[in-house]
């Protein structure tokens, strides 16, 4: 008994939000580390933009039926991801991959990988479970769950650098 209207509507808010985010930037802001050891907002797009096409080739793995709840995962996801205390590792392989980008590629790109996933997530059963190389045995409910989730930390963290490459702004020109 899950709704997955409210899913979508979330997915489709959280979405909305990081392209804004990301838009607000200038092409310079994009590219400008906030502190030392953090990426820059251009980076946090790309391993967003490569984490949504990798969930959107898990969405399209044969799966099959569950036992369990197709949401018993969920919970547990948003603790993790939302708990924005805790600095979380990356998998190697959606890790940014550049230092410069232009901006309306990273757009682009991420746009795409957002429209992949929705038309994905609205195509297959949700409800099946697979074998995912970082999660383990997931149902696909769940993984969009996770990009909801993943996606609003990442927006955390835009907000952040945002305000961290403003404030650098700034202080550069009262010198």
């Amino acid at each position: 008994n899950v709704n997955t209207n409210e899913l979508f509507a979330s997915l489709d808010h959280t979405t909305s939000e990081l392209i804004k985010s990301i838009s607000s930037f200038s092409e310079i802001q994009l590219n400008e580390i906030p502190s030392a050891g953090s990426w820059t907002a251009a980076q946090v797009a790309e391993h967003v933009a490569k984490s949504n096409k990798e969930i959107a080739k898990s969405l399209k793995k044969e799966g099959k039926l569950t036992g369990r709840a197709p949401d018993a995962g969920v919970d547990r996801l948003k603790r993790i991801f939302l708990d924005f205390d805790k600095k979380l590792q990356s998998p190697e392989f959606i890790l940014p991959s550049r230092d410069i980008y232009q901006k309306k590629l990273v757009i682009d790109n991420l746009e795409v990988s957002i429209i992949q996933l929705k038309e994905l997530s609205r195509s297959v059963n949700l409800f099946e479970m697979i074998d995912h190389p970082i999660f383990g045995e997931v149902t696909k409910l769940e993984l969009l769950h996770f990009v909801v989730y993943h996606t609003q930390r990442h927006l955390y963290q835009l907000k952040n650098i945002f305000a961290a490459t403003n404030s650098k702004a700034s202080s550069k020109m009262r010198n």
